[in-house]
C-alpha cells in the first residue's frame, strides 16, 4: 500500500514539476533583442503567466511547449521589450481623438475652415475643442496679428453661437472666440490668475490667446459642463478606452502619465482592481499640495498593482517655447521684451518636494527654458540627501553650460522628448538665435556624455504616441528621411535609443527589477517589429510597424494587415 501512495505521489509531484517548466505562450523564430546586455541576442522566448519563463534558441524554448501552449511565429521579425512611454498624458491621448485635429493646418484660413465645418454639424451652445494647431507652422501669416498671433473677429464671426477653445500645439496656450468668453465671463477687466497672461493689444483689446494659468479660466468652465450629466462616466472610459488601443498599436505596453489629479488617479485604480486596465501606468499626480498628502497618506503602498503605480508628483515651473511660456535668463530673440513665464512659485515647488520627501515619491517637474531648469535644479538641491530618490525634470529642453553636470551630480534624470527637437526646429533659432540654439538645445548626448540618467517619451497628444518615429528622431535629429538634422552632434546610437526606450525608462521610475528586458522573471510585455530596428537603412528605420503587442502574457494586438 505504502509504495502504491509513493508511486501515486511520485507521478504528481512529476507532473506538478513538469507542468511548471511548460510555457502558456511562446514565440519562435524570431531576431530576439533582449535588452539584457549577458544574453543580448536570442530567436524564441518562453512565457508563463505574466512573466518570462525562459529565452533562448527554438530547440531550447519549444521544448517547453504543451498542448494547450500558443504558439507565435515571429517570422523572423524583431523581438524586444515592451516600449514604455516615458511621459505623455493618458487621457488626453483617447481624448485627443474626440477632438478638432488642426496639426496639420497650414494656415490660420485652414483653421477658420475646419471650425465652420464642425459648426454646421453641431447644435447651438456646444463647445467646439480642437488641438494641435501652430503659428510657426503656418506657410502664410493672418493678415492681422498682434504679437505674433491672429485676432479672434474671424473665428467668432464663424461660430456665433458655439463656444471655441483651440489648445496650441505645445499645450500651454488656448485660443477662443467672443462667445467662449461671453460664457465663460471674461473681459477686459478680468484679472489674470498669477502665472499666466491674456494676451491684449495696445488697445486693451483681448485677441483671443490666453497663455498657461490663464487657460485655466476657460478650461475650468469645459470641466465642469463635462462633468454634467450621467455620459460623463462613460465618456471617460471611452477616452481610456481609446487611449489603451492607440498604446497597444504603438508597442507601448508601460506608460508614464504625466499629470493626473488626485480623482482621475482613484478611477485609475479602479480600472487596474478590476483588471480592465491593458497599459500599465505609472502616474505623476498633479493636484493640490492637501489633497496629493490626503491621498498619499491612505495610499502608502503607491503600486496598487502591476498596472498602476502613484509613483510621482508632476509640477510645473515654466511654459513652453512655441508660445513664449518657457523661462529664459535672456529675452526671446524674436520678441525681446519677453523672457517666459514663472508659472509656479519656487516655495510652492518646495512644498511640493516636502511632500515627496515625506511619502517617499519623485518629483517630477517641468521645466523646459534654461532659467526654468535652473530654478528646478536649485530647489532640487536644496532638497535631496544621499537616498537614491531619482526626481525628474521633465523636457529639460534649454540648459545653460554651467548647470549641465549638476544633473549627474544630483542624481536627477532628464525626462526627454526627441521628437520635440526634430517639431520645434524650424523656429529654436528665431525664438533663442543661433548661438543659444546650439549650445543649450536638446542636449541628449552631452547630458549622456556627462553621466545623466535619460528618460525618453513623445510627450503624446502633443506629438503622436508612436515610438518609433521617436526614436527616429532621437538617432536622427531629422523629422523624416528627407528632413535635414537640427545639431545632429546631439544624436544618440539607435542601441541607446532602444535601451532609453525600456531599461532607461524603467530605471527612471523604479521598475528596472521587473521590466524593461526580456530576462526570466520579469513582466512578458513585448513587442514585434517588422524590421530589425539596428540594422535597418534609416528610411525602413522611419517606416517600421509594431505587428504584435503583449502584455503580461496576453497578446493584445495584432497589426490587421498580416
Amino acid at each position: 500500500m505504502y509504495k502504491k501512495y509513493l508511486l501515486v505521489f511520485s507521478t504528481i509531484l512529476i507532473h506538478t514539476l513538469m507542468n511548471a517548466q511548460t510555457a502558456d505562450l511562446i514565440i519562435f523564430n524570431g531576431d530576439v533583442y533582449t535588452m539584457d546586455k549577458q544574453n543580448l541576442h536570442a530567436t524564441a522566448i518562453a512565457v508563463k503567466g505574466e512573466n518570462i519563463l525562459a529565452v533562448g534558441s527554438d530547440p531550447e524554448i519549444l521544448q517547453l511547449a504543451r498542448e494547450s501552449t500558443q504558439l507565435i511565429d515571429a517570422g523572423k521579425n524583431f523581438v524586444m521589450p515592451g516600449f514604455i512611454e516615458g511621459h505623455g498624458h493618458f487621457f488626453s491621448l483617447g481624448e485627443a481623438g474626440k477632438m478638432l485635429r488642426l496639426e496639420e493646418a497650414k494656415s490660420w484660413n485652414d483653421i477658420i475652415d475646419s471650425v465652420r465645418t464642425r459648426v454646421s454639424k453641431v447644435k447651438p451652445g456646444e463647445w467646439i475643442v480642437g488641438r494641435g494647431w501652430h503659428q510657426e507652422k503656418w506657410e502664410k501669416a493672418p493678415d492681422r496679428v498682434f504679437a505674433g498671433f491672429p485676432y479672434h473677429d474671424a473665428l467668432s464671426m464663424i461660430s456665433p453661437d458655439n463656444p471655441v477653445m483651440l489648445k496650441h500645439a505645445s499645450g500651454h496656450l488656448v485660443f477662443v472666440n467672443q462667445k467662449a468668453m461671453d460664457i465663460c465671463g471674461i473681459d477686459q477687466n478680468t484679472k489674470v490668475p498669477e502665472g499666466g497672461s491674456i494676451l491684449k493689444d495696445g488697445k486693451n483689446r483681448i485677441t483671443g490667446v490666453f497663455n498657461e494659468n490663464a487657460m485655466d479660466l476657460i478650461t475650468r468652465v469645459i470641466e465642469r459642463s463635462k462633468s454634467e450629466g450621467e455620459a460623463q462616466g462613460n465618456y471617460w472610459l471611452s477616452c481610456v478606452e481609446e487611449a489603451q488601443n492607440q498604446c497597444l498599436k504603438y508597442g507601448v505596453t508601460s506608460f508614464h502619465d504625466a499629470a493626473s489629479t488626485v480623482a482621475e488617479m482613484q478611477q485609475y485604480e479602479s480600472l487596474a482592481e478590476k483588471n480592465a486596465l491593458k497599459t500599465r501606468l505609472w502616474v505623476m499626480a498633479y493636484d493640490a499640495p492637501q489633497n496629493l498628502r490626503t491621498y498619499f497618506a491612505k495610499e502608502k503602498d503607491q503600486t496598487i498593482s502591476r498596472y498602476f503605480n502613484a509613483g510621482g508628483v508632476k509640477a510645473f515651473i515654466d511654459g513652453a517655447l512655441g508660445s513664449y511660456g518657457a523661462l529664459f535668463t535672456e529675452p526671446y530673440t524674436d520678441n525681446p521684451t519677453v523672457y517666459g513665464q514663472l508659472v509656479t512659485s519656487e516655495s510652492t515647488l518646495q512644498e511640493l518636494a516636502d511632500i515627496c520627501l515625506e511619502f517617499d515619491r519623485q518629483l517630477c517637474t517641468h521645466a523646459i527654458g534654461d532659467r526654468g531648469n535652473r530654478i528646478v535644479l536649485d530647489v532640487y538641491a536644496s532638497r535631496l540627501d544621499q537616498k537614491d530618490r531619482r526626481w525628474r525634470i521633465e523636457h529639460a529642453q534649454h540648459l545653460k553650460k554651467e548647470d549641465i553636470s549638476r544633473f549627474s551630480s544630483l542624481g536627477i534624470i532628464a525626462a526627454m522628448q526627441p521628437i520635440h527637437c526634430t517639431s520645434d526646429a524650424p523656429f529654436v533659432e528665431k525664438r533663442l538665435g543661433k548661438e543659444r540654439a546650439e549650445s543649450g538645445a536638446y542636449l541628449w548626448r552631452t547630458l549622456q556624455d556627462h553621466g545623466t540618467r535619460l528618460n525618453f517619451g513623445t510627450d503624446t497628444p502633443i506629438e503622436p504616441v508612436d515610438p518609433i518615429k521617436n526614436i527616429y528622431a532621437a538617432v536622427t535629429r531629422k523629422p523624416s528621411p528627407e528632413g535635414t538634422a537640427f545639431y545632429p552632434d546631439q544624436k544618440v546610437s539607435r542601441e541607446e535609443a532602444l535601451y532609453l526606450y525600456t531599461m532607461g525608462n524603467a530605471y527612471s521610475v523604479f521598475e528596472e527589477d521587473i521590466k524593461g528586458s526580456l530576462y526570466p522573471g520579469k513582466l512578458a510585455d513585448i513587442v514585434i517589429i517588422d524590421r530589425n530596428l539596428i540594422e535597418c537603412s534609416e528610411k525602413e528605420l522611419f517606416g517600421a510597424k509594431v505587428t504584435h503587442t503583449i502584455v503580461g502574457g496576453q497578446l493584445l494586438f495584432v497589426d490587421p494587415a498580416r
